[in-house]
């Protein structure tokens, strides 16, 4: 059969897009066809029920090879090969050493080390990548940007002392002084001297990059899809553009950035958002006309000269932090599965998966095994780095990425009228931009607050109660005579304890869903509650917080895809309707873990477990009068 030439349609008669409009058409019977079948997103453009070759016709994607210019369908000609990469935070270097060697041997071949500025020695490095090849694996480094050029010469000396051949050495060191300037607001603006330093300290070793785009660090802020990929255009472009001011050879400047993005849950918008990525940083770096000096002569050059191999995006995807959930987290585990799938099929370099429990602890011995294994999975069982670019030539996906890429596009020209990244970023512009965005901060009575954009509202919030821009989930703490401090049981039967730990001695048993808990101390994890008079210890990972009056439908409730509304807050009452997954709603009352509020003209009561306050895994409430808080 696979050898036959025989075409399997040609008995049936072809149909026309306008007929399947005919047939659509009558199928709605009446209903509006636009508001019914095409999806508006986030991004700006509609996107229509169906697809068919013809919508095809003048797309360019479509005429590009792997492994060729402008590298829509990717950067490599004859497999998908992807590096498995895992951080470790140093805290111990001879511990870290051991536990990146052992990980080694479970599948990794890409080490991410966060290393403290203090500790940086040659005798620090070499304890640290002892018994490491260097050359076997991706190496990448991150510490305080003012000690990154310090990490990178410490790094070359030690590479030469080993006696690697540098021209295979694979890697990087996270300089991004532009990202750091968004997450803690400091002014790092002149940073050229630094930039220009690292590249040529990082010249000799061709494949380690040094000048990183975080745009993970948009990605975990909310941003859309858009907006990630125009301002990391944008951001790469500063760097590009500043080197090259500084004299800086075009081909060496591209060939030292990096791309560091994030993944979200759209499954089809991130294929289409990596293919167009490539696609327009090679069009950008086309224009500063790089020349090769590879002897001998290189093979990949334009008719005038230009070096396509500086072209080429090296970029690595890390699953978002952004929509992971704390009161169900073994639902995370679908999610950046099917995060880590789309950036796999869609040819990134190297991709790190979130351990599932990472929003309520310290990633464990088990969920980073998960983590790891959700990636060989992909490449043992899917054998996806076995194909190149498998989403080309679908109608969907390749028109997805024209639209994504002129969304991106028109907002990386908007930046560039208005003065560049470096200019957005100290004007406040691109944090602004973003859904959930940090606009101000300032103390009040020794407490920090926030002015953020939410939901397309301004208010002020407690910053225990916000997930920054960098991603970093802050800890529940009270404040004192608030009502911010009732909670609510988010199981359907607990135990409460005598003290902060399981170890400790049952106080209660069988603490119904709802039960509401004033928490008056939280130690460890745990929250301090009076119970029937007495003192009692709550594990904070099993309530929910009244801390939003804004929630999204996140799972079932046994209905199908989705949860039923309810006349009154009781398990047993009249149910009014069905609300679909992924609804957002706002409430207008909560109480014993139910919220009121009014979808498709009914009222009724909907049950909190099987929904997240948007914008922040442990919810979030503000103020919009700055003087009242």
């Amino acid at each position: 059969m696979a050898d036959s030439k025989e075409k399997l349609f040609s008995d049936f008669p072809a149909v026309s897009t306008e007929q399947w409009m005919e047939k659509i058409t009558a199928d709605l019977k009446g209903a509006d066809f636009e508001k019914k079948l095409v999806w508006r997103t986030n991004e700006g453009f509609k996107v229509k029920p169906f697809y068919r070759q013809e919508d095809l016709e003048g797309l360019k994607t479509t005429e590009g090879l792997p492994g060729e210019f402008p590298y829509v369908r990717g950067t490599k000609k004859n497999d998908n090969t992807w590096f498995v990469r895992q951080e470790i935070k140093v805290e111990c270097p001879k511990e870290a050493n051991a536990k990146a060697l052992d990980i080694l041997n479970k599948g990794v071949d890409s080490l991410g080390f966060y290393v403290k500025k203090k500790d940086l020695s040659p005798e620090y490095i070499e304890t640290l990548l002892n018994d490491i090849c260097a050359e076997c694996i991706e190496l990448n480094f991150s510490t305080c940007q003012g000690h990154t050029v310090e990490l990178a010469k410490l790094l070359v000396a030690y590479f030469q002392k080993k006696g690697y051949d540098l021209t295979k050495l694979q890697g990087s060191v996270n300089y991004d002084p532009m990202g750091k300037m968004m997450v803690k607001g400091k002014d790092l603006s002149n940073f050229i001297t630094t930039a220009k330093e690292l590249v040529e300290v990082l010249a000799p070793l061709p494949k380690f990059r040094c000048i990183c785009v975080n745009a993970i660090e948009l990605n975990n802020a909310g941003s859309y899809i858009s907006q990630e990929l125009g301002y990391a255009l944008a951001w790469g472009n500063e760097y590009l553009s500043k080197l090259v001011e500084a004299g800086v050879p075009a081909a060496l400047a591209a060939k030292k950035i990096k791309f560091n993005f994030g993944i979200s849950s759209n499954y089809f918008l991130e294929i289409a958002k990596f293919r167009a990525a490539r696609m327009l940083w090679a069009d950008i770096v086309k224009e500063y006309h790089p020349q090769c000096n590879r002897q001998p002569e290189c093979p990949n050059k334009a008719e005038d000269g230009t070096c396509l191999c500086a072209c080429k995006m090296v970029a690595h995807a890390e699953t978002s932090t952004f929509n992971l959930t704390l009161f169900d987290a073994h639902v995370n585990l679908l999610r950046t599965q099917t995060e880590a799938m789309s950036a796999a099929l869609a040819g990134v370099n190297s991709i790190t998966v979130t351990p599932f429990d990472k929003t309520y602890e310290t990633p464990d011995d088990f969920s980073e095994r998960i983590a790891r294994n959700q990636q060989l999975l992909l490449k043992e069982e899917c054998h996806f780095n076995k194909v190149v670019d498998p989403a080309a030539g679908s109608y969907f996906i390749e028109n997805l990425t024209i639209s994504i890429a002129t969304q991106a596009w028109e907002l990386f020209l908007k930046v560039e009228d208005e003065g560049g990244m470096l200019e957005a970023v100290k004007a406040g512009k691109v944090q602004e931009g973003v859904p959930c965005a940090l606009l101000q901060e300032k103390t009040v009575d020794g407490e920090k607050w926030a002015k953020i954009d939410f939901c397309n509202r301004q208010g002020w919030c407690r910053m225990d109660r916000l997930r920054t821009i960098s991603g970093e989930t802050c800890y529940f703490y009270v404040k004192e005579n608030s009502n911010e401090n009732t909670v609510f049981v988010n199981e359907r039967a607990i135990k409460l304890h005598t003290g902060a730990g399981q170890d400790t001695d049952i106080a209660a048993t069988d603490v119904k869903y709802g039960t509401e808990l004033t928490i008056s101390k939280v130690e460890d994890g745990w929250g301090r509650t009076n119970y029937q008079n007495k003192e009692c210890w709550i594990d904070m990972n099993v309530v929910g917080f009244y801390t939003s009056k804004y929630w999204q439908v996140e799972r079932c409730d046994g209905s199908k895809n989705g949860i039923k509304l309810r006349k009154s807050s009781t398990e047993d009452s009249e149910q009014l309707t069905t609300i679909p997954l992924c609804t957002k709603f706002q409430s207008s009352d909560c109480r014993n873990g139910w919220a009121r509020f009014t979808y498709g003209g009914k009222t009724g009561w909907l049950k909190l477990h099987y929904a997240t306050p948007c914008g922040s895994s442990k919810g979030l409430s503000f103020s919009e009068d700055e003087n009242n808080f």
